[in-house]
């Protein structure tokens, strides 16, 4: 046959059919090794299975199934906040058209996420298992080192800056993406963290007479922290607002390393349940507070900032984007205004993701314990939210006390 069309269409369709796979010889489903604190707001199996392909050859296949949970508090959660429709339309619909952007541009060989390989509407969704190909997740309480996180800032300028494109072209829906999940459980939350507040006075007190005046600022400023916390779960369309991830942090981070290095050279995000529109300061400040060793963040705070403000601005300019690019001053002053979202987390998440005991809570027992203390018309036990058990949350705490009063937030 002659090289042509023809030639060529056959040429294609045998590939295909060699390459393609034609049943399965072994399949098992079983479930993962992730630990109580490594994830929170689904089910997680492992699938490993041997397919025949049309060559004859066999090709290893692994894949993790993410599931709805089948519990009471956290089924109702993911039914009433709409965390697998939202993930579910990051994977269908948001991260291939931010691929096609990338393949406008010819930039296609570090794809910051995994492949999604199935959905079942809101109660399941299907990857390629990334530990197959050599990526890690690291050991959320040693946290990272400087080489790690300006990899995170850099993927995460380029991930917010084809967010903005999308977000330019009318390409991502604001009815879903418009605010944050907790948003839709306000009342509940609100409450939450108030109680979170009061009881945190008792692991102050453990810190020394010198955190007086802190620990009584902080119970003064309580309201104020509260109402400036759950503002910022919704973007002010006057500002610059991109799509956050919602939850950057050590355990929806996952690396690899080259043969000879001991510093990754690739990232993937994973996790994309919260994902949704605000400022980046969201992002930012959210993945400094629970992922970056704090000596890092003193020492390289700058040349963090600037990696995400380069990546940021280097593919926006590579859209020829019109609007507002920022400076690494504006980032810096947007972290500042959103930073009552870091004093909320720290002391909401804090003891949540970053305590290396088993029997700290994961958000089932949070949820169940709340609703009994609400029918008793009782607080929760003040020792449920404790940090003195880690040196590393009452580090983080500190310091970001003293920051919120350099802020003027407490």
């Amino acid at each position: 046959m002659e090289i042509g069309k023809s030639w060529l269409e056959t040429v294609l369709k045998r590939q295909s059919f060699e390459n393609s796979p034609t049943a399965v010889a072994d399949f098992k489903l079983q479930g993962s090794n992730i630990k109580k604190g490594q994830n929170f707001l689904s089910k997680i199996d492992r699938l490993e299975a041997t397919a025949i392909l049309g060559s004859g050859r066999r090709k290893k296949i692994n894949f993790i199934v993410k599931n709805q949970h089948v519990t009471k508090h956290m089924k109702q959660f993911t039914l009433e906040t709409g965390i697998f429709i939202r993930e579910i339309m990051m994977f269908r619909d948001i991260l291939p058209k931010m691929e096609d952007l990338l393949e406008e541009i010819g930039d296609t060989n570090d794809i910051p996420w995994g492949k999604c390989v199935d959905v079942s509407l809101y109660n399941r969704i299907v990857f390629e298992d990334l530990t197959a190909s050599g990526y890690v997740v690291y050991n959320r309480m040693k946290q990272l080192g400087l080489q790690a996180s300006l990899l995170v800032m850099k993927q995460l300028g380029k991930f917010h800056a084809l967010s903005k494109i999308l977000l330019d072209r009318g390409e991502i829906p604001m009815d879903i993406f418009g605010h944050h999940v907790w948003a839709k459980m306000e009342e509940r939350n609100v409450a939450i963290h108030a109680d979170v507040l009061t009881k945190y006075d008792k692991t102050m007190e453990s810190w020394g007479e010198e955190w007086k005046e802190a620990r009584e600022r902080l119970q003064k400023a309580k309201p104020k922290i509260t109402d400036m916390y759950h503002k910022t779960m919704k973007y002010d369309p006057s500002e610059f607002f991109v799509l956050n991830h919602g939850d950057c942090q050590t355990n929806n981070l996952m690396y690899r390393f080259g043969d000879d290095s001991e510093q990754p050279n690739s990232l993937k995000f994973i996790d994309f349940q919260l994902c949704f529109v605000n400022s980046p300061a969201r992002d930012i400040n959210y993945f400094l507070l629970l992922s970056v060793r704090q000596e890092v963040q003193l020492e390289h705070y700058d040349k963090l900032l600037q990696t995400y403000t380069d990546s940021l601005n280097y593919y926006l300019t590579q859209f020829k984007y019109e609007g507002f690019i920022p400076k690494v001053g504006d980032i810096k002053q947007m972290l500042d205004q959103r930073y009552a979202s870091s004093l909320g987390e720290a002391i909401w998440l804090v003891p949540m993701l970053l305590s290396d005991h088993e029997d700290k809570p994961d958000i089932e027992e949070m949820m169940e314990k709340y609703e009994g203390a609400e029918k008793a018309g009782e607080g929760v036990d003040e020792n449920y939210w404790s940090s003195n058990e880690s040196k590393i949350n009452t580090t983080i705490m500190q310091n970001t006390i003293k920051k919120s009063m350099e802020l003027g937030i407490i």
